[in-house]
């Protein structure tokens, strides 16, 4: 089972620094530059959360023009502070060099410095760094001892991540049932590839009773939020992904 990755998509676009709206409204995108420049000010007084979130909206053009550069510099300010949320931000931008020379070894001491902090989104990037060697040695174990904090946590990515490995054995004995278990408690969260997995194990009846239902109440579930795999299963058993 190959992870696939969510990319964030903005309902503002920023084009050499003129706003261009997908629908937004000039009173809304007033209120986000007020938004803005409200968190600036808070920013500047050394508000952690604030330049957090300033750090966000330069990274995403929310009432300022997109600019990684200034996201890098709000997030480390705020991260320097110890913030979590900006710890686990600055670390995806090392990670993928964005607005900053890609550094994995960077980006994986302040996920960790996240993590520890308890933030479940950062314990299941640490977990894929140790999974894929990104930045540490490649560690399966590891992986599967911080993807296990974010699921027990609640956190719906991590217990799919778990699930998959007990599903496929991998830093821990294979388990189907147990592997099992996390998909549906991840679907039940709402994550789309957990629903789309319990989706498939009611149309195979693996681990549990089969049934076309419940197939297709989770592979719509998956389908309303894009899963690809959802869609085209539904297709090939003549059922509306709609």
């Amino acid at each position: 089972m190959g992870n696939q990755s969510t990319m964030l998509a903005g309902t503002v676009l920023v084009l050499v620094g003129v706003f261009v709206s997908t629908g937004i409204t000039n009173a809304e995108t007033q209120t986000l530059e007020k938004q803005a420049q409200n968190a600036r000010e808070r920013a500047e007084a050394g508000d952690a959360r604030a330049q957090c979130g300033l750090g966000n909206m330069y990274e995403f053009g929310r009432g300022v023009p997109v600019d990684l550069t200034q996201a890098v510099a709000w997030y480390q300010k705020s991260a320097d502070q110890g913030y979590p949320t900006c710890q686990c931000n600055l670390g995806g931008m090392y990670l993928n060099g964005r607005g900053v020379e890609k550094d994995q070894r960077i980006a994986v001491e302040l996920f960790r410095k996240a993590a520890e902090q308890g933030l479940a989104r950062c314990q299941c990037h640490l977990g894929l760094c140790y999974e894929k060697g990104y930045g540490v040695e490649e560690d399966s174990t590891e992986a599967v001892r911080w993807y296990r904090k974010a699921a027990e946590q609640g956190d719906a990515k991590g217990q799919y991540l778990l699930a998959t490995m007990y599903w496929e054995g991998t830093g821990v004995p294979r388990d189907g049932m147990e592997a099992i278990a996390w998909f549906v408690r991840s679907a039940e969260k709402g994550y789309p590839e957990g629903q789309f997995r319990a989706g498939w194990l009611y149309h195979q009846g693996v681990g549990v009773t089969e049934s076309r239902e419940e197939a297709i109440k989770w592979y719509k579930k998956a389908a309303a939020q894009g899963h690809v795999g959802a869609k085209e299963l539904l297709k090939l058993m003549g059922v509306a992904a709609e």
